[in-house]
């Protein structure tokens, strides 16, 4: 079986509607940034900002607006609340946070977003004596719930406790302290994971089948907390955006077939293609989704097995019809039918190598082989998209200046070779010009010496200069 992967890069932000009718699942509308506002707040809702400015909007409208907008917070994605807690003026005051959500094995699931750390129940932090309030900012994450969470749910209601305790409080009206009492502040929210596809197929269409391609969201996001889509915020919010008398809802996720050009809603029934739809999608296409004013791209997998042909292995055989060493050395190379054939030629001399194979008729070499001169001796030669059996030839370009017995020189295994065309002295020197080693060879004889690892210079006695890299 050949296994398939699809993308899906999860971003941050939402998109609404469709805009084509014949391609109404790949085609949607261009990103708007109005989406985003609705699920954060803006400007224009002062009783809403900063203290909750990742909120949607309450509904209905009322002054209790800071108080009654809950969070919408997605699986890993930091959020920062600039004004999460106001702590009044006053001596001797103390604040720690209380009840953070946890697993079954007490990890907790928010976290400080810069520093990984949890928040302690434990530790109580000492605020200095002041008459000015103080402003606490927050900026965490939650990670998604754990395998078998029992407690938990996708899409659970929560809260960020913070225990404020003081001897006295300043009462700026008076201009004195006054007795407080301990007191919860809260940053109130609703946890998503981050929707992923799940029942995912795919048949390329063919002559004989119009083809399929479908799958379904899986998360409470799109499908709803207790698998309804319209249970799926709290009552208090609002996730439309109002022009007039009309109302444009905003989708909870959107997705995206094009590259992000435009956006869909995520349907709980998911996406099923049509012929036509199947026809005009682009082959193996990325699937983007959009939170809601999310966070940054996420990336997932899908992978499903489709029915594909078998492989088809060709064989290749190499005469070689030269004194070149051939790299890998077999008698018979396996190649998957449409993959390309490698292989590295170690030259004598300077010699240089050719090839021809059995197919050049049809596909002509210079137009089907590639070859590379490495610039150490040895030359790499590909053989591109291999689609039946090959027999490749190897021998020498014809050159009158060529050596009958080449002088060579090359590295091995961490070794210097050395091979002389005619009897007398090789001397080996290193990238600043020293002189390294110095060896006697006879004609045709070969020589190796173990130098360090770097780049050397060999001066053979036919008056010629060899550069060669030693690993």
């Amino acid at each position: 079986m050949k296994r398939k992967v699809f993308t899906l890069l999860l971003a941050a932000g939402a998109l609404l509607g469709i805009s084509s009718v014949a391609n109404a699942q790949l085609k949607g509308q261009p990103w708007n940034p109005m989406w985003d506002v609705v699920m954060r707040g803006n400007d224009t809702m002062n009783l809403c900002l900063p203290n909750r400015p990742a909120a949607p909007r309450p509904n209905p409208p009322h002054s209790a607006w800071n108080d009654s907008t809950r969070i919408r917070i997605y699986e890993g994605c930091p959020v920062r609340v600039d004004t999460a807690f106001i702590i009044p003026g006053g001596k001797n005051r103390r604040i720690v946070f209380k009840d953070m959500p946890k697993d079954h094995l007490e990890r907790h699931y928010i976290v400080d977003a810069v520093t990984g750390k949890v928040y302690t129940e434990f530790d109580t932090i000492k605020l200095p004596d002041d008459t000015a309030t103080t402003i606490m900012p927050l900026n965490f994450k939650h990670v998604g719930l754990s395998e078998g969470e029992p407690t938990y749910r996708d899409g659970y209601l929560g809260q960020i406790k913070l225990q404020v305790k003081m001897s006295n409080a300043w009462n700026s009206a008076t201009h004195s302290y006054v007795a407080y009492p301990d007191s919860v502040h809260s940053v109130k929210y609703q946890f998503f994971n981050l929707p992923k596809i799940t029942n995912l197929d795919r048949r390329n269409a063919s002559p004989r089948d119009s083809g399929h391609f479908s799958f379904k969201w899986s998360g409470a996001l799109v499908n709803g907390v207790n698998g309804d889509p319209s249970d799926l915020w709290s009552s208090w919010e609002d996730t439309s955006i109002h022009s007039g008398d009309s109302v444009f809802k905003v989708a909870p996720a959107y997705y995206s077939m094009d590259n992000g050009a435009t956006w869909m809603p995520c349907d709980p029934d998911g996406v099923d293609l049509t012929a036509r739809e199947i026809v005009d999608m682009s082959t193996d296409v990325p699937v983007l989704v959009r939170l809601p004013n999310g966070c940054g791209s996420y990336k997932v997998t899908e992978i499903i097995d489709n029915p594909t042909p078998p492989t088809i292995t060709r064989q290749v055989t190499i005469n070689n019809k030269t004194d070149a060493q051939v790299e890998p050395n077999k008698q018979i190379y396996d190649v998957n039918t449409g993959d390309d054939f490698k292989f590295t030629v170690r030259a004598s001399g300077k010699n240089v190598p050719k090839i021809t194979t059995s197919r050049n008729a049809r596909i002509a070499d210079k137009d089907g082989v590639i070859m590379k001169d490495n610039g150490d001796g040895t030359y790499t030669f590909r053989v591109r998209r291999v689609q039946e059996n090959l027999a490749i030839t190897l021998e020498y370009t014809t050159d009158a200046n060529v050596e009958t017995v080449g002088a060579r020189v090359w590295s091995e295994n961490g070794q210097l070779y050395m091979t002389a065309a005619t009897a007398g002295r090789a001397n080996v020197y290193n990238v600043l010009g020293k002189l390294n080693r110095s060896v006697t060879l006879s004609a045709g004889e070969t020589k190796s010496v173990s130098v360090p690892a770097g780049i050397y210079v060999v001066s053979m006695n036919n008056g010629k200069a060899y550069k060669v890299a030693v690993h």
